[in-house]
């Protein structure tokens, strides 16, 4: 029953949207296990973690929330593929409830398990208010030895049951929000690999050249957004660091706060540069 109540919200949002979009967003934070800069890791748990922004661009709270995702490949295979809502906040303001659908994909002949994951939530008071801004999801991936050397990819997806990649406000209306790996395409119709493009790599070292890229992004330059996240990790129970080595700035191999300091001190202080990694 709240499924079909969910699917009846967000249809009654598609004929009032007219298109409407604005600058919420969602987009990959991090991955734990990257290898720089687009590398994933074999024979251990490879994990997305997916940020979540809604800045009040319609009028009202998000009351119904449905974004589908899916990995794909050409001949890349995996052995798990599951999802988690990690954010409390998020899914407190869904008072109805927050639902995970994992499916297989007819366009992945060469997979047997799922490959197409969707979060959904629905309230008929409150919801996700302006402003809010976290990692609310999580997905969980293995892949096996075998598959080094192929590329995969995730995008967002299609999904039954709720299928639309859309968010509700309170007042009815409707958003598309943004996809930090390109804008939202069913997968249907498209070809080749889009959204955020992998290799699977192997088991190659996590740590490239100096220590200090503690958020784990493409770029692999120590700025105010690593300080930010070692801070969170150190301090506020943020996710763990993507490559603990690349975290460990003093090379004393642990976390901690003289990790903190010591990026600090090379960011805005003129401090010796984090040791090289291992």
């Amino acid at each position: 029953m709240m499924k079909k109540l969910l699917i009846v919200a967000l249809g009654a949002a598609i004929l009032t949207m007219g298109g409407l979009c604005s600058a919420s967003e969602m987009y990959v934070d991090s991955v734990t296990g990257l290898i720089p800069p687009d590398g994933l890791p074999v024979d251990q748990d490879v994990v997305f973690h997916l940020r979540y922004v809604y800045d009040g661009g319609l009028p009202g709270n998000v009351s119904g929330s449905a974004n589908g995702f899916r990995l794909h490949s050409a001949d890349a295979s995996w052995t798990s593929f599951s999802g988690a809502i990690v954010s409390t906040s998020w899914s407190s303001a869904f008072t109805t409830g927050t639902y995970i659908n994992l499916n297989p994909s007819a366009e992945t002949p060469h997979l047997s398990g799922a490959d197409t994951i969707g979060f959904a939530g629905l309230t008929l008071m409150g919801g996700v208010a302006s402003g809010f801004n976290a990692i609310t999801f999580t997905i969980t991936t293995h892949f096996p030895a075998s598959e080094t050397g192929k590329k995969v990819a995730l995008d967002t997806s299609w999904y039954p049951p709720a299928g639309e990649w859309l968010w509700t406000t309170d007042g009815w209306q409707g958003l598309v929000p943004g996809w930090g790996g390109g804008p939202y395409s069913s997968l249907y119709n498209a070809g080749g690999l889009q959204g955020y493009v992998f290799t699977i790599a192997g088991s190659g070292p996590c740590c490239v050249g100096i220590r200090g890229n503690v958020n784990g992004d493409a770029l692999e330059d120590i700025n105010i957004s690593d300080i930010t996240y070692l801070v969170a990790y150190a301090f506020k129970h943020g996710p763990a660091p993507p490559c603990p080595e690349e975290a460990d700035c003093d090379g004393d191999l642990s976390l901690n706060v003289s990790d903190v300091t010591y990026l600090v001190k090379y960011a805005f202080k003129s401090g010796p540069a984090p040791v090289a990694c291992p």
